[in-house]
């Protein structure tokens, strides 16, 4: 289904909105036994997007679906669950997506990309070490990728943790630190990368000035219930705004699920 939010708003302005089916359009009608993970990545060129499927040996299909004629071309087969797809928003043709097991992947990230020739690769992006538990990659700019290594059990401060960035074209790694008590567990940057937020299992919201180190407090209170990774509270799963001055996220602090907005920079804004 696609949706078109530019007739809905211009109408809600209006007010004369009109029933959902006259937004709506359906762009294709899935076979049986394609089941989509949930997770859909439109491509940069807006002509077609990216979904994930579980199959019935355990693995999971690639799968693109063109948005004008609806035809669904199989991309990449894996011998996993993969989950958390999403679609490089600067770069056509590159989708992102994670083996899911509920914990700590054996390799958490993939790159899977389609050329103007149809030809797909798929690769591991970050390629980990047995000691680190990588989660909630997300793309940070056309060339980079930013996740969390874990660092909430003893096990796995053997090695670095906290908040990483990788170049997907030289392999260029960097850290950006890390929190006490836990440590970080989700991240997002902007795309010219100089500014991150990074959030807490208690519900924290940091921000991050790559450039110089420093750390703020946005907001906190936002998971009042939980103080580990598998708490009652909602995934913060924040992202900021194209023009970088807001951070959505999800929240339980009113109720179990609140979509939020702070401002990534409080300081700058009109009191």
């Amino acid at each position: 289904m696609r949706l078109d939010l530019g007739a809905l708003l211009a109408d809600g302005e209006r007010g004369t909105v009109k029933d959902a089916a006259a937004y709506e359009r359906v762009v294709a009608t899935l076979p049986e036994g394609i089941r989509p993970s949930g997770d859909f990545g439109l491509d940069a060129n807006e002509r077609r997007m990216f979904l994930a499927s579980r199959s019935g040996d355990g693995g999971s299909a690639i799968y693109a679906i063109d948005l004008e004629s609806g035809r669904l071309t199989e991309l990449q087969r894996v011998a996993f669950r993969a989950n958390h797809l999403q679609a490089n928003r600067w770069r056509s043709g590159e989708v992102m997506y994670c083996w899911e097991t509920g914990g700590d992947a054996p390799q958490r990230t993939w790159l899977l990309s389609v050329d103007g020739d149809g030809r797909v690769t798929n690769r591991p992006a970050y390629e980990e070490h047995p000691d680190e538990w990588v989660t909630h990659e997300v793309f940070a700019g056309p060339d980079h990728i930013m996740f969390n290594v874990m660092g909430h059990i003893d096990r796995l401060r053997s090695r670095p943790t906290g908040i990483f960035s990788m170049n997907i074209r030289s392999g260029e790694v960097r850290r950006h630190g890390q929190l006490g008590d836990g440590g970080y567990w989700h991240s997002y940057a902007t795309s010219d990368l100089k500014w991150a937020v990074g959030d807490t299992f208690d519900g924290k919201l940091y921000r991050l000035d790559l450039e110089s180190g420093e750390r703020t407090l946005l907001t906190a209170g936002h998971r009042p219930n939980s103080r580990g990774p598998f708490g009652p509270d909602a995934h913060s799963h924040h992202s900021i705004s194209p023009d970088g001055r807001w951070v959505l996220f999800n929240s339980s602090l009113l109720t179990r699920g609140d979509i939020m907005l702070v401002p990534l920079h409080p300081e700058r804004s009109p009191r």
